[in-house]
């Protein structure tokens, strides 16, 4: 079913206007998307331009029937809800900076982001991902590096042993 819109000249002139000013480009082709349907092209025309499904050049329009500009916006990505109270959070920190794997009963012998994912599962019944772990614990200042081998030949202590050496001899 084809749904005919009827915009006024001040709804053509308010997408005109953020259209020059806006910067997100996914905002800005919902917004073309828009302006092309009020110039009076079908949706699949715009769609076709666009690169796009039809049915994405008719949401869009709907959108900004029923609610402006703001119905354009975006609004990707959920609530950010944290899974664990801050206390809990502070526990696991603890646990992670102070204690070995070995003293949780795991047999690696440091933590991992699986290992936390694992721990967090045991302790308190949260469904956690190794991205989720890792967010987590940027959050709480803890970060982790990965150790680096000395080669030897490069060891400044080794270098600094092996002019001492020359110097004596």
């Amino acid at each position: 079913m084809y749904i005919k819109y009827n915009f006024s000249e001040e709804d053509k002139g308010i997408i005109k206007l953020a259209l020059k000013e806006e910067k997100n480009s996914n905002i800005k082709e919902r917004l073309q998307a828009v302006y092309m349907t009020m110039q009076n092209l079908k949706r699949y025309e715009v769609a076709k331009l666009l690169n796009k499904d039809k049915q994405f050049v008719g949401r869009w329009v709907k959108a900004y029937k029923k609610f402006g500009i703001d119905g354009l916006s975006e609004n990707r990505g959920g609530a950010n809800h944290h899974h664990l109270t801050k206390q809990e959070e502070e526990f696991i920190k603890e646990i992670v900076i102070n204690a070995l794997p070995a003293d949780c009963g795991y047999s690696q012998p440091v933590w991992s982001g699986a290992l936390i994912v694992d721990l967090i599962n045991a302790m308190y019944d949260a469904k956690y991902t190794r991205n989720g772990v890792y967010a987590l614990m940027g959050r709480l200042g803890v970060s982790y590096k990965k150790a680096i081998k000395v080669d030897p030949k490069k060891s400044q202590k080794v270098i600094q042993e092996w002019k001492e050496l020359i110097k004596k001899t």
